[in-house]
C-alpha cells in the first residue's frame, strides 16, 4: 500500500466542514459568506481528489477479474455500514415526523415520508438512490456515496479492460460527461448526479497518471500549489453556472496535482500536514454523513425545545432566526460536536467494518 498524503487529508477535512456549514440553515457570519453559501461544490473536490488517490493505490494493482471484486469489496465496506446507520437513522426521523404531524396537526417543510418515502428507502438500501434519480431523500448528502459507488466499478472496469490504454478511456468518459456538466445538453445535472460523479473522479484519476508519467527535474513551484487553491476557493465564490461545475473541478485538479508535485519541505505541506487537520479528514467521511441528522435534531430542540423562533422556506427548509453573534456562536458549537460525534462514529462504525463482516473492534 501506499503512502498515505496528509494535505489531501486535511483538505479533504476542510471540505468536510464547509459541507457541514452549508447545510446548517442559519444566518451567521460563519455559515452566510460567499464559499459556504457555494460549499456544495465540496462534493466535486471530494470526487477528484478520490479519483487521483483511487488511482494512486490501485492503478497497477488491478490486474484480474478478482483484484476487480476485492477492489470493489473493500469500496463497499468503506462506505455502506455507515450509510446503512444513517439511513435507518433517518428511518426513525420520519416516523417520528410522522406521528408528531398526526398529533398535532402540523406540517414540516417536508412532510413525512413524502420524499423519503418506501421506494426511495429501498434505493437507498442498495445503493440505487442518485443512479436512478437524484438521491436526495433520508440522509440527503449520501447522494454522492451512491455515484461514487458505482463509479468505483466503472474504474474497475475501464481499468481492467483498457489497461495500457486506460488514460484513453478515462479521456473519453470525461469528455462524454462534459457535455451534460457543462450544460451543452439542456438537461438538469442536479437530476443526474452521477453525470457529475464521473465527470470529477476521472479527471482525479487522469491527473494521477499525469503525475506518473511526467518527471520533471525539479518539483513544482510551491506558489503554484498555493496560487490554484486560491483561485479554487474565488472560483467556488463567484464563478456562475453552468461554468462553475466545469471550471472549479479543473481547479481543484491542477491544486492536487501542483500539491502533490511540490516539494515536502515547503510551508505549504507543513501547514496541510498539520496533526489536527489530518484528523479532520481521517474523520471527514463521519463528519459529511452524520451532519444532517445533527443539525435535523438540533432545529427540532431550538425549535420546539427552547422556542427560538424558525422560519419555513419552501424547497430550502427550516430556518433559524437568531442575532449574528448568537448564530455564530451556535454554527461553531455544532460543528464541534459533530466533529466529536464523527469521532465515536470513525471508532465504532466505519473503523470495524474497514476488513469487512464481522467487524473488528
Amino acid at each position: 500500500m501506499k503512502e498515505k498524503i496528509d494535505p489531501f487529508e486535511s483538505l479533504r477535512g476542510i471540505a468536510a466542514v464547509a459541507v457541514a456549514l452549508y447545510h446548517f440553515r442559519c444566518e451567521s457570519w460563519l455559515t452566510n459568506n460567499p464559499f459556504i453559501t457555494n460549499a456544495e461544490l465540496m462534493v466535486d473536490f471530494f470526487f477528484v481528489l478520490s479519483g487521483f488517490v483511487i488511482c494512486y493505490n490501485y492503478g497497477e494493482r488491478l490486474t484480474s477479474l478478482s483484484d476487480a471484486i476485492k477492489f470493489q469489496k473493500k469500496r463497499f465496506w468503506r462506505l455502506y455500514p455507515l450509510h446503512l446507520v444513517t439511513l435507518i437513522a433517518f428511518l426513525g426521523i420520519e416516523t417520528a415526523k410522522y406521528f408528531f404531524e398526526k398529533k398535532t396537526g402540523a406540517s414540516s417543510t417536508f412532510p413525512a415520508f413524502s420524499i423519503s418515502n418506501a421506494e426511495a428507502f429501498i434505493q437507498q438500501l442498495f445503493l440505487f438512490h442518485a443512479v436512478i434519480g437524484d438521491g436526495r431523500s433520508f440522509n440527503y448528502p449520501s447522494w454522492s456515496i451512491s455515484t461514487e459507488f458505482f463509479t468505483y466499478l466503472l474504474f474497475a472496469i475501464l481499468t481492467l479492460l483498457g489497461k495500457r490504454l486506460k488514460w484513453l478511456c478515462f479521456v473519453l468518459m470525461i469528455t462524454i460527461s462534459s457535455i451534460w456538466v457543462g450544460g451543452i445538453i439542456s438537461i438538469n445535472i442536479e437530476s443526474f448526479p452521477m453525470i457529475r460523479c464521473i465527470f470529477s473522479f476521472f479527471l482525479g484519476a487522469l491527473g494521477w497518471l499525469v503525475c506518473k508519467n511526467w518527471r520533471p527535474q525539479n518539483h513544482i513551484n510551491p506558489a503554484t500549489g498555493l496560487g490554484s487553491l486560491i483561485l479554487s476557493i474565488i472560483a467556488v465564490c463567484y464563478v456562475a453556472q453552468p461554468y462553475q461545475r466545469i471550471i472549479c473541478p479543473l481547479l481543484f485538479l491542477v491544486t492536487v496535482i501542483s500539491i502533490y508535485k511540490s516539494s515536502r519541505d515547503t510551508q505549504l505541506w507543513r501547514i496541510l500536514s498539520f496533526k489536527p487537520l489530518v484528523f479532520l479528514g481521517t474523520i471527514s467521511y463521519s463528519i459529511y454523513m452524520i451532519h444532517a441528522g445533527f443539525w435535523w435534531l438540533l432545529t427540532q430542540i431550538l425549535r420546539f425545545g427552547l422556542k427560538v423562533p424558525t422560519e419555513s422556506v419552501e424547497g430550502k427548509g427550516t430556518y433559524i432566526l437568531l442575532n449574528q453573534p448568537l448564530a455564530f456562536t451556535l454554527a461553531l458549537a455544532g460543528i464541534a460536536l459533530i466533529i466529536a460525534i464523527s469521532y465515536s462514529s470513525y471508532r465504532f462504525i466505519e473503523s470495524p467494518f474497514r476488513k469487512g463482516f464481522p467487524p473488528k473492534y
